[in-house]
């Protein structure tokens, strides 16, 4: 099966904004602004990918729950324990570290239930951030504590 593009696919969002209303409009082309939050989830998911790939790449097994999971509301994208300290996990970490990895683009906001969440996480001893970008995530990993927000 064949994905059918589109203009708007080929056409660089940076772009499309630049274009004006009438021009986008003759293309079938939507403006980017008004598109922003669905570019915004494709971007979370797309990083969210990333750092899976990045675990499952280092053998640590992590959780995932869907977004349509109900089982625990504002439960952060990434949960996992850092293996056996070896050269590529910085000095910081002992083994079984519990980590709490919450994927927001550079816009992205925590909504209230998930900044409830992750503190009640950070005071059972979880260690808790939100990144922003995949170069974030890895130095979280590293052992950089300044890397990540804090909640």
């Amino acid at each position: 099966m064949t994905a059918r593009l589109t203009r708007a696919d080929l056409l660089a969002p940076r772009l499309a904004a630049r274009m004006t209303e009438a021009d986008r409009r003759a293309l079938d082309i939507p403006d980017p602004a008004k598109a922003g939050g669905r570019a915004d989830a494709r971007r979370e998911s797309e990083l969210q990918r990333d750092c899976e790939r990045e675990l499952t790449r280092r053998g640590i097994e992590f959780l995932h729950l869907s977004p349509r999971s109900r089982e625990k509301t504002g439960w952060p994208d990434l949960t996992f324990a850092i293996p056996e300290p070896g050269s590529e996990f910085g000095p910081v970490w002992r083994l079984g570290t519990p980590m709490a990895i919450e994927v927001k683009t550079a816009t992205g906001k925590l909504s209230p239930v998930q900044v409830s969440r992750l503190r009640a996480m950070q005071h059972n001893g979880w260690y808790v951030r939100v990144v922003r970008d995949f170069d974030e995530f890895r130095r979280v990993l590293a052992g950089d504590t300044a890397a990540g927000e804090r909640v």
